[in-house]
């Protein structure tokens, strides 16, 4: 009820305020996170631009933590002085939806979208059905059309962002995504590794095992099957793992209530470890995964994916996917504990193994590679000066 008020009132604000300040640019996830885009963006910017640049985070602690390192230049939403002054930007920045939901006042306002990767699954309205999906039309109706720019990575989605967010087809920026210049910054694995988990073991491979939250479908939360064979024998992988020097990262979503502990070479990176994996991304051998976007990003780096699509059919019926799921997971899909770990010892030791499917997958979903933060700043700079 609270964040109600405070967006009405936000509302009500902007009906009165209309000067902007040229030089003020706000960023914005969802006033709670400091991720995707718009942190890769916002650090971008501090380093090379004159603008008076703020992120909008309305938790105090966290504010305060970003704060000590980046020093003054966060808002929040809590407070009437800076809700103005989010109101004054002569830029929002987002990787979503606005800050305040007005329609008003954005007329000498630059509006900029990076969104969040490419999809396999349904997103903007397609993920809505009913009353919801008529709310949620009625929003992008206000807002799509004020965009000076919606990006996106390949001209492959352009179809798919232009019917599901209601956006006119000039408004689609073919220019990339700020986080995925992180996939070619040169990262020390061992480094990164020993910050996060004290006594490793000896590993010469790191695999990232990062599955799709299901969500909540008919008031059911479906919760995640973490290894879905029947025929798991987690002794006999942590044995499998030990002798082929493999450490193995599990990437559970912060509400899936996993159900097995850490061993010595299987460990949890939950976001309490590592809040953007974007930031990482380029340090595992394998990417482990089904429907998560986070494919199309690491097909940047030509290193092998496996897929457990253990729920296709129920997740095409629940959640909807735009492609041919075979034909966008270019990887093995196993379809028992045995296949796993032979797929695992495949992908490791054959470098051609289902590497012309990854080749033929990058082409077609990745038109645009490192560069992408100067790409949209130069965007910004132009709009900026119309």
């Amino acid at each position: 009820m609270r964040k109600i008020l405070i967006q009405l009132l936000a509302i009500l604000l902007s009906l009165f305020i209309r000067k902007k300040e040229e030089k003020l640019i706000v960023l914005y996830f969802d006033g709670e996170k400091f991720l995707f885009n718009t942190r890769i963006f916002f650090k971008y910017l501090i380093n090379v631009s004159k603008y008076d640049v703020k992120y909008i985070i309305n938790d105090r602690k966290k504010r305060e933590d970003l704060e000590k390192k980046y020093g003054k230049k966060f808002l929040s939403m809590d407070n009437l002085k800076e809700i103005k002054k989010i109101l004054k930007a002569k830029a929002w920045l987002v990787d979503g939806g606005f800050p305040i939901k007005t329609p008003f006042n954005h007329k000498d306002r630059v509006l900029i979208n990076f969104w969040h990767g490419s999809p396999i699954k349904h997103i903007g309205l397609d993920g809505y059905s009913g009353i919801n999906k008529m709310r949620v039309w009625l929003q992008l109706k206000m807002f799509s059309s004020r965009y000076n720019g919606f990006f996106i990575i390949s001209p492959r989605v352009k179809e798919i962002f232009k019917k599901t967010f209601l956006l006119e087809e000039d408004k689609i920026k073919l220019l990339g995504q700020p986080r995925n210049d992180l996939l070619f910054k040169k990262n020390d694995r061992k480094i990164i590794l020993e910050k996060l988990y004290l006594n490793l073991p000896e590993y010469k491979k790191v695999i990232l095992y990062a599955p799709t939250y299901r969500g909540n479908y008919g008031g059911k939360i479906i919760e995640t099957k973490y290894f879905p064979f029947e025929d798991f024998d987690k002794e006999n992988f942590e044995l499998f793992l030990k002798e082929n020097k493999i450490l193995f990262l599990v990437r559970n979503h912060h509400l899936d209530r996993i159900k097995f502990d850490e061993t010595e070479q299987i460990k949890l990176l939950g976001n309490e470890k590592v809040e953007d994996i974007s930031e990482i991304l380029n340090i595992f051998d394998i990417l482990i995964s089904d429907y998560s976007g986070m494919v199309f990003d690491y097909l940047q780096l030509k290193k092998p994916m496996l897929f457990l699509p253990y729920d296709l059919k129920e997740y095409e019926k629940n959640t909807g996917i735009y492609f041919n799921y075979e034909k966008v997971s270019p990887g093995p899909k196993p379809k028992n504990y045995f296949e796993f770990k032979n797929e695992i010892n495949k992908l490791l030791n054959n470098k051609k193994y289902y590497l012309k499917e990854r080749r033929e997958m990058e082409n077609y979903f990745n038109q645009i590679g490192d560069g992408n933060c100067k790409r949209a700043f130069d965007f910004l700079e132009k709009e900026l000066k119309k």
